[in-house]
């Protein structure tokens, strides 16, 4: 309802050894999407193209979101392929440089995935074994040169180069996550170290440290998915300079904030926080008074 139908001509041809998959429309800019395999009953090679600047899901009988725009590129021979493209939403924006995916007896191997972003280059490398209903995997995301940049001219605002690497490794219903980071900003340092465990249907983080000059931030929490969407956290800032994470804010607060939130089954969200002790400067403006606040 509200939305122009989408117009598409398919066509499904040919056998394991010669097949061809196209789909050609309009949702509502043109789309396309074609998929060729030859040789699926020896050593299967496959290509997929799919193209679009503007997709909307809900031409598809999706829920409503904003317009996707892609270019992608995939190619296999055997259980290996070749990926490369790219796609945007609203503004984000991603290009997948030319990546490497296997698949042998059960197990999917990122050697590595590669993508640009606005603030740099992220690469994905490691496994992941679909073993039943408790999947195992090993991943680990990087990366050397990100830059987050100010969006505005506030006085102290600073460009910050940053680097890290994540790991998530175990098995669906018990998994663990730890990384760090080290952020730079006119030649002095920041650095965050986090710890936690996960399984199906939550992730707590048992320790999340984040160290500026003069400062820090201590903190725990959770994120869970099941039963229902939610969030929990517990943090003290100490002289903490949000500028090292978030340009546009440098400062030094100090303070303590609790905070929980979760989404109901109608997709409301309803929450708790508490913010106590604040004090300290932000954007070079003095001025905090001691604090407590509950809503």
């Amino acid at each position: 309802a509200g939305a122009e139908p989408a117009r598409a001509r398919i066509v499904a041809k040919g056998n394991l050894d010669d097949f061809l998959f196209s789909l050609q429309g309009r949702a509502p800019a043109p789309l396309s999407i074609r998929l060729r395999l030859k040789d699926g009953a020896a050593v299967p090679h496959w290509s997929l193209d799919a193209s679009s600047t503007r997709l909307l899901p809900q031409q598809l009988g999706l829920p409503e979101d904003l317009p996707y725009a892609f270019d992608l590129h995939a190619a296999s021979e055997g259980g290996k392929a070749r990926l490369q493209g790219k796609i945007s939403r609203d503004e984000f924006s991603a290009v997948i440089a030319p990546s490497r995916l296997s698949l042998e007896k059960g197990v999917i191997t990122v050697d590595p995935l590669s993508l640009g972003l606005a603030q740099g280059q992220l690469t994905l490398n490691g496994s992941l074994a679909l073993e039943g209903k408790d999947p195992r995997f090993d991943l680990r995301l990087r990366s050397t040169a990100l830059q987050l940049s100010p969006e505005t001219t506030e006085a102290g605002a600073q460009v910050v180069s940053a680097r890290g690497d994540l790991r998530v490794h175990g098995h669906l219903r018990a998994w663990n996550v730890d990384g760090n980071a080290t952020f730079l900003r006119a030649g002095k340092q920041a650095t965050v170290t986090l710890v936690g465990k996960g399984d199906a249907g939550r992730l707590s983080l048992k320790s999340f440290v984040a160290k500026t000059p003069g400062g820090h931030l201590r903190g725990s929490g959770e994120l869970r998915w099941e039963p229902l969407l939610g969030a929990t956290i517990e943090s003290e800032l100490s002289g903490f300079d949000p500028g090292y994470f978030f340009p546009d804010f440098p400062g030094a607060l100090s303070g303590k904030l609790d905070a929980s939130g979760e989404r109901d089954a109608q997709g409301h969200w309803k929450g708790d926080a508490r913010l106590a002790g604040l004090r300290g400067s932000l954007r070079k403006r003095d001025g905090f008074r001691r604090i407590g606040v509950e809503r």
